[in-house]
């Protein structure tokens, strides 16, 4: 269901999303609505917990000189996940958190396929290097030890991390 509104805003506004509307080979309503959509799902809450947005190579030099100890210990600090979750969703399960985990991935730029079978695969595309491969693993790993559900098995590269989940079965 969609609902219609209308909107005033200044005259260059309009005419930077016509632009980029564009240069998306989107129509200003579809670029609207994807402005609209990324601020209700994830910009509202991350500011309230104070996600800091990184330009990508200045991150990527920064966790190549994290050793992997550090690493381990980053990644057990996982409170504002855990936080940013509660406030996302008003519950904090498995599903909520791969919700935002998932939403985190996408709305920072990352490639993120989510594959449900028998268990869950993650397959992130990401170019940030091994660290945070390592890091982000450590990270899920450490999340889900709140839940009835384990990693089975991970791949990873500079480029890339592949997460296999094994879920409780649902009852019916």
């Amino acid at each position: 269901m969609t609902s219609v509104i209308s909107l005033r805003v200044p005259a260059y506004i309009k005419d930077i999303l016509e632009l980029e509307g564009e240069q998306e080979y989107v129509n200003t309503n579809v670029l609207i609505h994807k402005i609209l959509k990324k601020y209700v799902e994830w910009e509202r809450f991350a500011d309230k917990v104070r996600f800091l947005p990184v330009p990508r190579g200045s991150y990527k030099s920064m966790i190549s000189l994290i050793s992997e100890k550090d690493l381990m210990n980053l990644a057990l600090d996982n409170s504002e996940i855990k936080s940013l979750t509660v406030l996302r969703r008003g519950e904090y399960n498995i599903d909520t958190l791969l919700d935002t985990l998932t939403q985190w991935l996408i709305y920072s730029g990352l490639h993120i396929r989510y594959i449900e079978s028998p268990e869950q695969k993650l397959i992130i595309s990401h170019d940030l290097g091994k660290n945070w491969s390592m890091y982000f693993e450590a990270l899920v790993s450490n999340l889900i030890k709140d839940f009835d559900t384990r990693i089975t098995s991970t791949l990873h590269n500079e480029n890339s991390l592949s997460i296999v989940l094994e879920r409780p079965k649902r009852s019916i």
